[in-house]
């Protein structure tokens, strides 16, 4: 059976392409891979980081889970992380708070690049949306991606698991004040550990989704 991954990060280099043809400071030495987007107290969909490969390619990285949200969702993500390429081509300091606050300048970048984004928390112009011109700009590989992506890593939507012993495991979410937070979590865990904390960046405690 064929890698299911190879036809998403070929639908997803596209969209690299087809940006770079309008905005020529996305830079060349690129690499696109997908990785779990879980954090201790968030669900991230995307990053970029610059020069984290050897001979001066930066990386783009997508949340496995995120996945599951579809084609035009994950577009979104593509062209946020683009626009973090972008500012760093141009030499413009688009976050703080070690990466995590957006700035203005991002936002005038993001929207360059064809995506909305509005202010969210503690981390500024970040909560990221394709509006429906962008959406058909990018019509034929939307269609590609959604084909391709024929699965995701288990943890965006809550889920119920048997393991090989036939034990159910219920699985619910949980989340904080940050956006994207919401992370799929073992029931007895949150029970047990998981009520009684705090996350280290809105300081909020912790509360099962709805």
């Amino acid at each position: 059976m064929k890698n299911p991954t190879l036809d998403i990060l070929t639908a997803v280099d596209a969209i690299v392409a087809e940006a770079r043809k309008s905005h020529e400071d996305i830079p060349e030495k690129l690499v696109v891979v997908m990785d779990s987007g879980k954090r201790r107290s968030s669900m991230v969909h995307g990053h970029f980081a610059r020069l984290s490969w050897h001979d001066d390619f930066s990386e783009i990285k997508l949340g496995t889970e995120s996945l599951a949200r579809g084609a035009v969702p994950t577009l979104g993500t593509v062209l946020h992380e683009l626009s973090h390429a972008v500012a760093f081509s141009r030499g413009v300091q688009d976050t703080s708070n070690k990466g995590r606050y957006h700035n203005s300048k991002f936002r005038e970048i993001a929207n360059e690049l064809g995506i909305n984004v509005e202010q969210d928390g503690t981390i500024g112009w970040s909560k990221t949306s394709v509006p429906e011109e962008t959406q058909q700009k990018y019509s034929f590989l939307i269609e590609d991606l959604e084909k391709a992506i024929t699965t995701y890593r288990e943890g965006y939507q809550a889920v119920e698991k048997t393991g090989t012993t036939g034990r159910t495991r219920t699985v619910t979410k949980m989340h904080c004040q940050c956006p994207d937070s919401e992370l799929s979590i073992n029931i007895k865990w949150w029970d047990n550990f998981g009520r009684f904390g705090t996350c280290g960046v809105c300081l909020a405690s912790y509360e099962l989704a709805d």
